[in-house]
This record gives structure tokens, C-alpha cells and sequence, in this order.
């Protein structure tokens, strides 16, 4: 169940960062209408809120309280470039497209979205991994690492004057492979002594309790013990 539920969140996270992809690869070969374009590629995004949030209900030894504000942080911060598009649009579509519209400049807009998407995207994946406070904070600074990336690419590609799809494949592939690799990153640090919060295990509680009650007639009703003379 933990395997498959982090191959669901790789999914989620190349659902949002490949569609810049096809996108640029079908426009160099057979232009379609930008409405059908933005049609498709918003279908494929509004796909990895029901992938996502399927991944983190999936995550065994961990409690419902954990998955459900998980579920809630992740879901509300996806929703931002499909319902606020003009002040915050995705990251990636200035690498493949240039048709996105925005008040702020590329150079603000997409390390702030790329921070806050793929940040909350650790976030709460550690938040049902049982991670500890320190590991919840490091997946902001590993998503705002991974911005500073491919806004480099991305600089370096256009500086060079990069064909559209070159460009899309390069800061595509760069950012995908370091996004999924903070998986491996977070693994490997829960794995730390003290990184990983223990899970509660009922089961064992409600043993230790019954064990308890079970023990407590024997001492109640042991005369030698409680100093009852002949007893």
C-alpha cells in the first residue's frame, strides 16, 4: 500500500508537470486552437487533486486526522491554477507556452508557484508519513531548491535561444526528476533516529489495557500482599 500510494503521487506530480510537454511537442507538429489546448491541459491538472488525494488516504500506519488535513492542504493548494490563473498561473507554462497571462513577472510567479505547489505537496505527504516538525519545514526549502533550478534551465535556454520544445523538454525533465527525487530525499530522512513521529497502534493499546484489567484482581485480592494476617 506504501509503494503503490507513492506511485500514485508521482503520478499526481507528472500530470502537472508533463502536459507543458505534449503541449509544446503537438504545437511544433500540428498546431491545435489555444482553447482546445487549455481545455486538455486543464482536464489533466484537475486529474492530480483525485490522484493525489487518493495517495495520501492510501498511506497505512498513520492516523485519519493526518490524512484528512493532508488531504485538505493538498487539494486547496491545487486548486490555485485552476481557479486563480491570472495572478498565479502554473509554473511550467512559460517554459512551453507563452500565451499565459499574468500581473507578475515570470521571475516572481514561477519560483513562488513552484515553492508553493510542490512545498505543500511534501508537506503533506510528510504529514501522513508521521515526519517530524524539522522535515515538514525542509519541504519548502527542497521545493524553493527546485525552483531556483529550473528557473536557471530556463534563463540558460532562453539566453541560448532554445527552440520552444528544446526549452519545454529540458526544464520539464530537469524539474521532474528533481520533484519526484524529493520523495527519495524525505525517505531517506525519515529513516533519521527521532526523524519519524511513532505511529499510534490501537490494537496494542487496547491489549495493554485489557492485560492491565486482567492483572489488577490478582493483586487486589493477594492477602500477603495487601497484609491481611491468614490470608
Amino acid at each position: 500500500m506504501l509503494w503503490g500510494s507513492r506511485c500514485l503521487m508521482s503520478l499526481a506530480v507528472a500530470l502537472y508537470i508533463l502536459p507543458p510537454l505534449f503541449s509544446a511537442a503537438v504545437a511544433a507538429i500540428m498546431p491545435l486552437p489555444v482553447i482546445l489546448n487549455d481545455a486538455a491541459m486543464t482536464g489533466l491538472r484537475s486529474m492530480v487533486i483525485v490522484v493525489g488525494a487518493m495517495a495520501l488516504v492510501l498511506v497505512v500506519n498513520t492516523s485519519w486526522s493526518r490524512r484528512i488535513l493532508a488531504v485538505v492542504l493538498f487539494a486547496i493548494v491545487w486548486c490555485f491554477p485552476l481557479v486563480i490563473v491570472p495572478i498565479l498561473s502554473p509554473p511550467f507554462d512559460p517554459a512551453g507556452s507563452q500565451q499565459t497571462v499574468s500581473i507578475l513577472p515570470d521571475f516572481i510567479r514561477v519560483p513562488a508557484g513552484l515553492t508553493l505547489f510542490f512545498g505543500v505537496t511534501y508537506l503533506a505527504w510528510n504529514i501522513v508519513r508521521n515526519r517530524r516538525w524539522w522535515i515538514l519545514l525542509l519541504s519548502f526549502v527542497w521545493s524553493a531548491i527546485v525552483a531556483v533550478v529550473q528557473q536557471l534551465i530556463f534563463f540558460a535556454m532562453t539566453s541560448i535561444g532554445a527552440p520552444p520544445l528544446l526549452m519545454t523538454t529540458a526544464v520539464v525533465a530537469v524539474s521532474l526528476t528533481l520533484v519526484l527525487g524529493g520523495f527519495g530525499v524525505f525517505h531517506l530522512l525519515g529513516r533519521i533516529r527521532g526523524a519519524t513521529v511513532p505511529a499510534f497502534d490501537l490494537r496494542t493499546e487496547v491489549a495493554g489495557t485489557c492485560g492491565q484489567a486482567h492483572s489488577r484482581p490478582a493483586v487486589a485480592y493477594h492477602g500477603s500482599h495487601l497484609g491481611i494476617p491468614g490470608a
